[in-house]
């Protein structure tokens, strides 16, 4: 997939992404927008998409037992039909 058509794929669906931004103003290379209670996430390689993931914002990551929250997808649609269910 690449960057620009899961940007439009996801604002479509109401994520309204937006590029993370490193302490100095640097852009990072990855992308988080929200979906019905839903945070997506990815990142840009080269115009590529990876790592795309999505977890439901109230939902913790815990150090202590190596849980960590969501799910990994291979598809946009994937995505989005599993944030808004």
């Amino acid at each position: 997939m690449t960057t620009k058509f899961t940007i439009n794929k996801l604002n479509k669906a109401g994520a309204n992404m937006e590029q993370d931004v490193y302490s100095d103003g640097s852009a990072s290379n990855r992308w988080a927008g929200e979906i019905n209670g839903h945070e997506v996430s990815f990142l840009d390689q080269h115009g590529d998409v990876v790592c795309l993931h999505a977890r439901v914002l109230t939902d913790e990551d815990d150090i202590q037992s190596d849980y960590f929250a969501g799910s990994f997808f291979d598809s946009v649609k994937w995505c989005i039909d599993y944030c808004q269910r």
